[in-house]
């Protein structure tokens, strides 16, 4: 069983100590930021579909140039030879795939693309 724990407060922060002193030997405890929600994937992309609807761009091409900035890339290898690619956007944080929104969000304003809020997509943050 998986548990996670958002260190929000005092109260939270107090159950995961606990949790951490009853875990049973061999557990794995894990700390790290959080990770991106699947809210912000689905409005990032709705945020790139607009946009693409105005200016007929790819939406994977719109995608990388909004993640190439912000991730970078990431380098790989294909039988010896070595290439870079934009990161993956697969693994970051809540907090950079808000740039990522962000970013896309100045993009879409630059454009005099009118954006709908998240609700719009029925999601919240």
């Amino acid at each position: 069983m998986k548990t996670s724990y958002l260190t929000v407060n005092d109260i939270v922060i107090e159950n995961l100590y606990k949790a951490i002193k009853e875990a049973p030997r061999g557990s794995e405890v894990t700390i790290g930021p959080k990770n991106k929600t699947r809210q912000q994937e689905k409005y990032l992309h709705a945020i790139i579909c607009e946009i693409c609807k105005h200016n007929g761009a790819d939406p994977e091409d719109l995608k990388d140039d909004i993640k190439i900035p912000i991730l970078g890339f990431t380098e790989h290898d294909y039988h010896g030879k070595k290439y870079l690619r934009p990161k993956s956007s697969k693994h970051i944080s809540d907090e950079q795939y808000g740039k990522l929104i962000n970013a896309a969000i100045v993009i879409a304003d630059f454009l005099d693309v009118k954006l709908r809020p998240p609700s719009h997509y029925g999601l919240s943050f």
